[in-house]
């Protein structure tokens, strides 16, 4: 009885999950398991033209949609990362600048918000405020 049991419950609890990182999508949310934190909250999608990438109190990464900076980037797949990566170059003097095969270029960039620190006065105390958490970025053009 006690084996009729047991195999009972092990059945109903493996029916019971999903495998780790599935997600469900809607056209204005998702809905993620497991790897996904849940105060992602609403994701939307933009597409943005790369501006500029500067380094100077903290990492200013600019795209016409905004200030990417700051955000968080561990929720992207491996593809998004390395583009994410390569977005900056070193110069001659191992100056972080933009990669300027990106400047002006069109990239789809979907994200929601979590809570983070933005680019503060470092002689200020780090104030957690609400950031960029960035799902997955690609290249348009």
């Amino acid at each position: 009885m006690k084996k009729i049991f047991f195999l009972i419950v092990l059945a109903l609890l493996a029916g019971c999950q999903k495998k780790s990182g599935e997600t469900t999508s809607h056209a204005d949310s998702i809905t993620v398991t497991d790897s996904t934190p849940a105060d992602v909250g609403e994701v939307k999608t933009e597409v943005c033209v790369y501006k500029d990438y500067v380094v100077g109190d903290c990492v200013h990464i600019e795209f016409s949609c905004g200030d990417f900076g700051a955000a968080k980037r561990d929720l992207m797949d491996k593809n998004s990362q390395a583009l994410w990566t390569s977005l900056s170059v070193e110069d001659s003097t191992g100056y972080e600048i933009p990669n300027p095969k990106y400047i002006g270029k069109q990239f789809e960039i979907r994200y929601g918000y979590t809570t983070g620190f933005e680019c503060q006065d470092p002689s200020v105390e780090p104030v957690a405020s609400k950031v960029q958490n960035i799902v997955s970025f690609r290249m348009v053009d």
